[in-house]
């Protein structure tokens, strides 16, 4: 019988379903089977349902002796060190002022706890943060080898993973602690380092700050940003948006705008005149606004990066003084077209790991995993409520995750230059703060690229 411990560092707050309870913290039951999974793709050398079969007919002693069962015959267990501390999520990262009095700064990038009108009663379960001290890790495990395996791949396994809910997000976010960690592989002979070579960029040690920062990352790399509130507007096009136009194809929002505001507006010709504010809005960058691709929009790009089904849209208006404003919301669903096999979600390809370092910043990789061949090329019915009208988006079919990591990031060869310029997508707000952290963070991420 052989053990391996280790200390869990806890980043980020875990997003927990049972906070409320005793001893609410990263559960075993979560870890191990993704560990089990992650250990049998990096030894097969493929995705797990290809290899599973022939790593376990490889080393049947690794698994359990059940037929069809290709969990790892080891032993895990997590307990804390020390205290762990839960709380509500609203209220977390702060409060603002507004009309009606103060309230709750919202979680970036969490949408969990909004209840639907139709949820049925008593299956909502409302969830909140858990944050520990150093946790212990402990695996016992009768088979030598497999250690050694589980050795070799678990420092890695816990900066690939994060766990709970959003954890692409860059919740719930543990690693090993370094120097216990280099002591143990030292212990046993073991001179080569894991390491890291995603890119990253660093930001203060301030939890806000850093989901903030994520938060403005992701949209700007997804769906763009539209801070139309406050004193410092800010407007971003997608980044998505640019590299589908370097594809030649249209922007989808572009193509449902075009569908479905004559149909709120019960005007003709609405989304023209639409097309039109919007430009006189965001004068600097008019082409990116206008480019129309040859067939009009056949393809989901956005969705490329994790599949929204439900999503809110902004009603746009004309007011007394004809601007452009936008008002009420509207609810855009997409559907699969496959009655045999619908594809009903798709979690982000896009983990942000964040990691604290010993001066108390963050550090934050960026990593990507492969997207489903199915999803690819895939179908989607797009709609909007009380409209019997919808109409077929397929997700673009020659969509890469690496070569959008390409095109975010690296120099174009023998030039210097890169395929976007980020500046060129901000009109409103350009010269704002956010404006100029948002450059840096790609910037730094530009840099540490490889």
């Amino acid at each position: 019988m052989q053990i391996l411990k280790v200390t869990l560092k806890q980043h980020t707050p875990l997003i927990h379903f049972q906070y409320s309870e005793e001893g609410a913290t990263l559960r075993a039951s979560e870890v191990k089977p993704k560990l089990d999974k992650y250990i049998i793709e990096k030894v097969g050398g493929g995705p797990y349902e290809t290899v599973k079969k022939s790593v376990k007919e490889t080393h049947s002693g690794w698994f359990m002796d059940k037929k069809g069962i290709y969990s790892l015959s080891y032993k895990m267990s997590i307990e804390p060190i020390g205290s762990i501390l839960s709380s509500d999520i609203e209220g977390y990262f702060g409060y603002r002022s507004s009309k009606n009095g103060s309230k709750p700064i919202p979680a970036p990038m969490f949408f969990g706890n909004m209840q639907s009108k139709d949820e049925p009663k008593g299956l909502f379960q409302q969830k909140g943060f858990s944050n520990s001290s150093d946790l212990s890790l402990v695996i016992i495990c009768k088979n030598s080898e497999l250690l050694d395996q589980i050795v070799r791949y678990i420092y890695n396994f816990f900066i690939d993973t994060n766990f709970g809910t959003r954890q692409s997000k860059g919740y719930g976010s543990f690693s090993i602690d370094n120097r216990e960690w280099e002591h143990f592989l030292a212990s046993r002979g073991i001179y080569e380092r894991p390491v890291i070579s995603y890119p990253y960029f660093t930001t203060s040690g301030d939890l806000k700050t850093l989901f903030t920062e994520m938060e403005w990352f992701y949209k700007a790399i997804r769906s763009g940003i539209n801070d139309c509130y406050g004193k410092d507007l800010f407007y971003m096009k997608s980044l998505m948006f640019a590299y589908a136009k370097e594809k030649g194809e249209q922007w989808e929002k572009k193509t449902i705008k075009s569908i479905f505001y004559d149909y709120l507006s019960e005007e003709d010709n609405f989304s023209e005149k639409v097309y039109k504010g919007e430009v006189q809005k965001h004068p600097r960058n008019n082409d990116n606004l206008t480019f129309t691709s040859a067939n009009e929009g056949d393809y989901l790009f956005k969705d490329c990066l994790g599949l929204s089904t439900v999503e809110q849209w902004k009603k746009p208006y004309f007011d007394e003084t004809g601007k452009l404003k936008y008002g009420d919301s509207f609810i855009l669903s997409k559907e699969s077209d496959s009655e045999e096999n619908p594809i009903q979600r798709m979690k982000s390809p896009i983990l942000l790991k964040p990691i604290r370092m010993a001066n108390g910043n963050y550090r934050v990789y960026v990593i990507h995993s492969s997207i489903p061949d199915r999803f690819l090329g895939a179908g989607f019915y797009v709609g909007i409520s009380d409209c019997e009208d919808e109409f077929l988006l397929n997700t673009f079919p020659k969509f890469s995750i690496e070569d959008y990591f390409d095109f975010l990031f690296r120099k174009n060869h023998g030039t210097g230059t890169y395929r976007v310029d980020i500046e060129s997508l901000m009109s409103t707000g350009r010269d704002t703060a956010k404006a100029k952290r948002i450059k840096n963070i790609f910037a730094e991420l530009r840099n540490t690229y490889n």
